[in-house]
């Protein structure tokens, strides 16, 4: 799978996302944000690889690439009221 796996020494809390979601947040630290260049609104990729040599489930995290952003739409023109 991975050739280099570097033991960062870093470990984040879980927390409860919000009460009435499934999920929990963590924090990303700061190295990562700074060696990726992240910032607030961005998002991150997930996904879940099994390791052949000893089954293990490792979790990696990507910068996502960013989407093409869409062509504004012209405001629609607004009806003049009658008086």
């Amino acid at each position: 799978m991975y050739t280099n796996v570097v033991d960062m020494g870093e470990k984040t809390s879980l927390t409860l996302n919000t009460p009435d979601k499934a999920s929990l947040r963590t924090t990303v630290p700061m190295f990562i944000v700074k060696q990726w260049g992240l910032q607030v609104g961005q998002e991150l990729d997930w996904s879940l690889e099994v390791c052949k040599n000893n089954n293990e489930l490792v979790a990696v995290v990507r910068k996502a690439k960013a989407k093409p952003k869409a062509e504004a739409e012209p405001e629609p023109k607004q009806r003049k009221s009658k008086k």
